[in-house]
């Protein structure tokens, strides 16, 4: 099980895709070029249960494998005031069995049927749980997932619960205390004022982890784990039919509750009145980095084909630029975190060697971003994240994934040919005019982690 964080110094990775492909034709250029010309052809089926189960079924043939994936509207967001972490931990209890899968026969089940390829995730404003599996094993994926559903954690004993925690307590201590932890940190305090749910970490504090009792599990499980507080993604190659007729067996029996609704904050505008700066010691050289976040709006209200345009021409800027010529960075990476109530576009230069000439360098970006004269055409761009979307359907974790955010930003399954039409028009003077409105001259947070020998 994982809290869900960013590819970079401090977190792991997030993928995008969905579809099945057909003749990409790629066009790298722009002026009287036409769009570039790729089609994903989609083969989605999607079905609300009676109970509300939403349940979308996407058939690969030329995989051999499956994923079924679940993911709850209930994340670190709802946790009740002082029981900070509560959703992250209610992941874990997850696992402890159900009513007809006991601790020790749910551990089982899920392990001969996945080979160990399963896992949880916790984040701001969802819980998913996956299983990869081979196709024939679909049917058992989907009783474990029903299971898991229908009788959380069933009978679970205090001496349970409170191994469970220790676990938990544990994870904080060795992966969330150190430095990283710091930077996070300080990144959401500096973005978020205090009454806003992002600002809180998603694991919690160890006091708020040590307050957690069973009751406060239960009554989370029964208030968010519902059928029509969730989404169900089956996706590699199976018969869609056949697979449909397994969920509506498994699922549909699984009454309605009372779901109170997903907890209501007003989104974050994407504006800081001034430069936050802090400084942060990590414990090897190798780890110092120059890390700059800017704050931007949530991803419903924004153009994600044009946010990505921005987010790729500053990478391919600083790729030439601060690496290659100037070498200013060994490296740098360019990562968004886009979320339902913000989004945060976060650059790490590691082992800079002069932080206000990266800096400097950074705002010359956009200041010729800004203005689209001088901005170099994108066809490049444009095209390379044309062919990122596409790679990334590749793999069935990452499509599962990408059918689960899209489902839950837009309500709907098919987005990944929306995308690539999007993508196929954006142009230098879209680029430049999302740069000038969030970007050129704004406010962001500014961390320097320090090396330390």
């Amino acid at each position: 099980m994982r809290i869900r964080w960013l590819p970079r110094l401090l977190s792991s990775a997030m993928t995008l895709g969905l579809g099945t492909i057909a003749a990409p034709t790629l066009v790298a250029c722009e002026g009287s070029q036409p769009p570039v010309a790729l089609k994903v052809e989609l083969r989605n089926e999607y079905v609300v249960l009676e109970n509300g189960l939403r349940v979308v079924v996407n058939r690969e043939p030329a995989w051999r494998t499956a994923v079924v994936d679940v993911r709850y509207r209930v994340g670190s967001r709802e946790d009740p005031p002082g029981k900070e972490g509560l959703a992250h931990y209610v992941e874990h209890l997850m696992f402890r069995g159900t009513k007809d899968l006991p601790h020790g026969a749910f551990d089982d089940a899920i392990q001969e049927t996945t080979g160990g390829r399963f896992n949880a995730s916790t984040w701001a404003d969802a819980t998913e749980y996956h299983q990869h599996v081979d196709a024939a094993e679909v049917p058992a994926a989907l009783f474990v997932e029903a299971q898991r559903l229908a009788y959380p954690f069933y009978e679970l004993t205090e001496e349970e619960h409170l191994a469970e925690r220790a676990v938990v307590e544990n994870e904080r201590r060795l992966n969330h205390s150190g430095s990283g932890e710091v930077v996070h940190a300080f990144v959401r305090e500096s973005l978020y004022p205090p009454s806003h749910p992002y600002r809180r970490p998603t694991i919690g504090s160890a006091a708020s982890i040590h307050s957690l009792t069973r009751e406060d599990a239960r009554a989370f499980a029964a208030r968010y784990y519902r059928p029509e507080n969730a989404t169900l993604v089956v996706t590699g190659n199976v018969d869609v039919a056949a697979t449909l007729d397994t969920i509506a067996r498994y699922f549909a029996k699984i009454p309605r509750g009372t779901v109170a609704p997903p907890l209501r904050v007003p989104p974050v505008p994407g504006v800081l009145a001034a430069d936050a700066r802090t400084r942060v010691a990590v414990p090897s050289v190798a780890s110092s980095a120059l890390l700059v976040v800017w704050p931007l709006p949530p991803a419903s209200v924004t153009d994600p084909a044009v946010l990505r345009g921005a987010r790729g021409y500053l990478g391919a800027f600083a790729e030439d630029s601060l690496v290659r010529e100037e070498k200013l960075c060994d490296g740098v990476d360019f990562d968004l975190d886009e979320r339902e109530l913000a989004t945060e576009l976060w650059m790490e230069c590691s082992r800079p060697t002069d932080d206000a000439k990266v800096l400097a360098a950074i705002g010359g970006a956009l200041g010729n971003a800004a203005n689209g004269a001088r901005l170099w055409p994108i066809g490049r761009i444009r095209s390379s994240r044309m062919v990122s979307l596409v790679e990334n359907v590749m793999d069935p974790e990452a499509r599962a994934s990408e059918l689960q955010r899209s489902l839950a930003l837009t309500g709907r399954a098919d987005t990944m040919q929306l995308q690539l039409r999007a993508m196929q028009v954006v142009t230098t003077d879209d680029v430049a005019a999302f740069v000038t409105t969030h970007l050129a001259g704004r406010p962001r947070v500014i961390v320097k982690m320090e090396g330390q020998r």
